[in-house]
């Protein structure tokens, strides 16, 4: 990380607490420091026994220095619903607005919150599922990666959600 000051690291796919530490030690032999206050380690939050058990997996992770977790929307969505977002048939079952996905966003934003860290939510859904948007914004996420298409749409829509939120009339600031 001394070299590479912009550098960070993102591990996937935890399905066991431990894994957090054990990637931090084969990380720090390679010569990356998770608690560099220049390096961002992340961990991306995709299975189900994240949402099930987050303080499990968060603890450790938050011990040896991972500062911020991504929601990996279209991952988990396939994860916790068993559903193939491209098996036609079933199609229309997957939706990251899915009431068990928005309390896995939302539990997974609470509990991020609570260990100091970032999250952030990557995946297609916060560009064609308006509620899950609203839900992320309500819920806290601190970053969303949209298409580049949908940034200035969805960046106004944040605004005004969170003017409502604390009460702001946006009128008087145009």
């Amino acid at each position: 990380a001394k070299r590479y000051p912009n550098f960070g690291f993102m591990s996937a796919f935890h399905r066991f607490p431990y894994e957090a530490e054990e990637i931090a030690y084969i990380a720090a032999k390679l010569g990356l420091d998770f608690k560099n206050p220049n390096f961002t380690a992340a961990m991306m939050w995709e299975t189900a026994a994240n949402g099930i058990d987050p303080d499990a997996f968060l603890k450790p992770a938050a011990r040896v220095g991972y500062t911020y977790i991504s929601i990996g929307g279209n991952d988990a969505t396939q994860g916790v619903l068993e559903v193939d977002r491209g098996l036609s048939m079933i199609q229309g079952m997957y939706s990251q607005a899915h009431p068990t996905m928005l309390k896995f966003h939302g539990d997974a934003i609470a509990a991020g919150h609570r260990y100091g860290m970032k999250v952030g939510f990557c995946g297609d859904g916060i560009n064609k599922e308006p509620k899950l948007f609203r839900h992320l914004i309500r819920s806290g996420i601190d970053s969303v990666s949209p298409s580049p298409g949908m940034v200035n749409k969805l960046r106004i829509q944040a605004a005004e959600l969170e003017a409502e939120m604390l009460g702001v009339d946006l009128e008087e600031y145009q």
